[in-house]
């Protein structure tokens, strides 16, 4: 959970009007870590841009150009991930899953769709 804009700024107000880091820390129990992160950039970060690190992007591809109709936990065994780690992968490249409108006797289970990005 984080700190509202204006309790930020409020806090950094008073910083500015000398107040030290460990008085404003005892006064409204926030930590010096946080105060000093404020003093840096006040507004909270919305999303982390975080690099791909265990799953290979081009193997996570290829797998779902080869085997379409796979489940997210066998698809985590091949690539040697775990299912949330798939998931996650799979939504930064768009990917998503569709349901066939007719029932599945023999045919896909699911239909793969590629988002367009803008």
């Amino acid at each position: 959970m984080t700190y509202p804009i204006q309790f930020r700024k409020k806090i950094m107000k008073l910083h500015d009007a000398g107040m030290k880091y460990e008085e404003i820390e005892k006064k409204h129990l926030v930590s010096i870590r946080t105060l000093s992160r404020w003093r840096k950039e006040i507004i909270p970060k919305s999303t982390r841009n975080t690099p791909w690190r265990k799953i290979n992007k081009e193997a996570l591809i290829e797998d779902i150009a080869k085997y379409p109709d796979s489940y997210g936990y066998e698809r985590a065994e091949r690539l040697c991930a775990s299912r949330s780690g798939i998931q996650d992968a799979m939504k930064r490249l768009s990917v998503t899953y569709k349901k066939n409108s007719k029932s599945s006797k023999g045919g896909c289970r699911k239909k793969i769709c590629i988002l367009q990005t803008d």
